[in-house]
């Protein structure tokens, strides 16, 4: 009897560390989950340490008591818990399916609701009341989807990332089903003439070597495939390197704005861009660091900043707006040593150079209050014109107010045309075909539905001393907007050119730039 009692006491002890062990690493892994998803949220998604929590909190799951199994418990309140744990669970889950979308950042903090709640509905166990969840797990599709779970878990990743490659543009709600249904077909059969033959055959259980056999022979397949995976990705990785060098200067003539002025033909199907995309999505552009002296309108104070020649030679450079004056200032920026410029950014969201400044963003008018237009050699402003409040004639009046007095003081006043916005609809679409150039390209808005009356070329066109820059041309050649140029994204989201295609029109903005 001793002996038993202490081969139980051991037992526990071993359960206990067991746990303990086991806790530690649920924990490690989800504080890494956390932070990894504030860094990164898409690679976190796909890092197994950052999932890893998500299967630890079944284990540790498994190291508590089964709800049946608590003696203390009356039946009449183990059944109450046992109720409440899974439609409380159940809500858990069905509620990341209903309020969770792209837009939040997965799976970090947020991944514990719908993991709750499935610890809650499987500590729940199988309730006898008719009122409890539980109830829904008996119906057969129920039971069907649990018993292909695992191989539905394993298969649905390869269609759903095989499925744009293969279609030309990612899924929409028609693709969605049919990804769904080819999913839990091809899990069914894998389950029924895979998984299963090879857990349950005598064949395989009876004779040792053969699993170790086919195990071995598996993992060579496996690994000598990720080598050679590993290799084509690399030369592919080496081939994108050498082609960004070579366009970092935006001067290849079929590259973005380029593109629009060679002869008609000659920029189909160029070897060297093939079907790339630049950036490869809207969310890759980059603004050099510009975001160290960007804050939005709501802030409480803005500030300028200076880059470039800091010296009495140097031509001195306001460039002055909002979110548009950014990313036009950030292909600027990286120029201004080879200019031999000193730049300075007044810019901030909703900020317009004008005299008044509008009252509902304090922000903007303290920015602008020190702003000096007399300081500067030339002084280049663009702003969003899309917008109500910067309409009509008292939009005109204050523009022309602020840019005749910095003419009148010697300032050069260079006005740029704003991009048009890209109507809902062919947003809608653009983010569900971005995946080639050869489907974006076909991507087109026509002119005629967003370039409206422009306060910005009515104010330009009326003051005398202004250069007004028309790059009407580059946004909408022959009264056709289109999504990307010259294998170039134009659009990181309905209003913002990217960075890249900034880059690639510069050198024509630069020429007719008014540089005395």
């Amino acid at each position: 009897m001793g002996s038993t009692s202490g081969a139980l006491d051991r037992f526990g002890v071993v359960r206990w560390w067991l746990f303990g062990a086991f806790g530690v690493l649920v924990l490690v892994s989800f504080g890494y989950s956390v932070w990894f998803t504030r860094v990164s949220a898409l690679e976190a998604y796909f890092v197994t340490p950052a999932r890893a929590w998500e299967f630890g909190a079944g284990g540790l799951l498994a190291f508590a008591p089964r709800i049946t199994a608590i003696a203390w418990l009356s039946d009449k309140w183990r059944g109450v818990i046992q109720i409440c744990l899974s439609w409380f669970g159940l809500c858990l889950i069905g509620g990341s399916f209903v309020f969770f979308d792209a837009k939040m950042a997965l799976p970090g903090v947020l991944a514990v609701v719908p993991v709750f709640g499935a610890l809650c509905v499987i500590w729940a166990d199988h309730c006898v009341n008719p009122l409890s969840a539980t109830y829904l797990g008996d119906f057969a599709p129920v039971q069907f989807l649990g018993d292909i779970s695992y191989s539905l878990y394993l298969w649905h990743w390869p269609v759903v990332v095989l499925y744009p490659i293969i279609r030309g543009h990612a899924p929409e709600t028609k693709g969605g089903l049919a990804i769904l249904l080819l999913c839990v077909a091809i899990a069914a059969l894998s389950k029924r003439f895979i998984e299963d033959p090879f857990r349950f055959r005598r064949f395989w259980l009876k004779l040792s070597w053969r699993p170790v056999v086919f195990a071995v022979t598996a993992m060579t397949l496996i690994v000598t495939a990720a080598q050679v995976l590993s290799y084509v990705g690399a030369k592919e990785a080496q081939r994108q390197a050498e082609l960004a060098a070579r366009l970092a200067d935006g001067a290849y003539p079929c590259f973005g704005a380029n593109a629009l002025l060679q002869p008609n033909g000659t920029c189909d199907d160029d070897p060297l861009l093939k079907d790339d995309v630049w950036p490869a999505t809207n969310k890759e552009d980059d603004r050099i660091g510009q975001l160290g002296c960007w804050r939005d309108s709501n802030s409480e104070s803005l500030r300028p900043c200076t880059y470039g020649e800091q010296s009495l030679s140097a031509l001195r450079v306001a460039i002055v707006g909002d979110s548009h004056a950014l990313f036009f200032s950030s292909a600027v920026i990286p120029e201004t040593g080879n200019l031999g410029w000193q730049v300075d950014t007044f810019i901030g969201g909703n900020c317009v150079w004008q005299d008044p400044m509008y009252e509902e963003f304090p922000a903007c008018a303290e920015l602008m209050a020190n702003f000096v237009a007399s300081d500067y050699d030339m002084i280049i402003t663009v702003n969003i014109t899309a917008r109500e409040w910067t309409k009509g004639e008292a939009a005109v009046a204050a523009s022309q107010a602020a840019w005749s007095a910095a003419v009148a003081n010697g300032a050069q006043v260079v006005v740029l045309t704003d991009n048009p916005k890209i109507p809902k609809e062919t947003m809608d679409y653009f983010n569900n075909n971005r995946d080639s150039y050869r489907n974006l390209a076909e991507i087109t808005f026509p002119a005629s539905s967003v370039l409206l009356p422009n306060w910005q070329i009515e104010a330009a066109k009326a003051t005398p001393g202004v250069t007004l820059i028309d790059l009407t041309e580059f946004y909408c050649p022959n009264g056709i907007c289109p999504i990307a140029i010259g294998n170039v994204l134009l659009y990181r989201d309905t209003n913002h050119l990217t960075r890249t295609y900034w880059k690639t029109l510069w050198p024509y903005v630069l020429a007719q730039l008014p540089i005395k």
